[in-house]
């Protein structure tokens, strides 16, 4: 038996496949939920990008997954604390999930993912990734959302 790979009716991990007119759906709801997160006081962090990448690119009717790119902003000025302020208090304004609240790394990261767990609850079948690993790997992509220049908050 050589090397082949056989394309079975479930994508990765036995998840059904992703049928394009769905993927097309939650690009759209990816866009808005982009658009909510960076209007909702609570987040630390901001979308400032969006990229779909992989097979969603082809003419395929029926995709593996949705691979979504982000990137993401602090909403803080650099070298203000606003790091440390941002793992501190946020947890008391949003309290993470147990399985983060276990882990201290976890913990210190949980206000940008909060903002990549509100992406992905957009629907089944979307891979979160980070844009600056996809830049970096040099794959085709497209953006499909991308925050405005000058359009900052910065937290105190």
């Amino acid at each position: 038996m050589g090397d082949e790979v056989f394309l079975e009716p479930r994508g990765t991990k036995g998840r059904p496949q992703v049928k394009r007119e769905r993927a097309d759906r939650m690009i759209a709801a990816l866009v808005i939920e982009a658009e909510k997160i960076n209007a909702d006081p609570l987040p630390w962090y901001d979308v400032t990008k969006l990229s779909v990448f992989g097979s969603y690119l082809s003419a395929k009717p029926v995709l593996g997954d949705l691979d979504i790119a982000v990137r993401t902003t602090p909403r803080w000025q650099p070298n203000s604390g606003g790091f440390t302020r941002a793992w501190q208090t946020f947890p008391s304004d949003c309290p993470a999930p147990k399985t983060i609240a276990r882990d201290q790394l976890s913990i210190i990261h949980w206000p940008r993912l909060y903002v990549l767990k509100r992406l992905k609850q957009v629907g089944r079948g979307i891979n979160i990734h980070s844009q600056h690993d996809l830049d970096s790997c040099g794959f085709e992509f497209e953006v499909i959302f991308e925050k405005p220049e000058g359009d900052v908050l910065f937290l105190k």
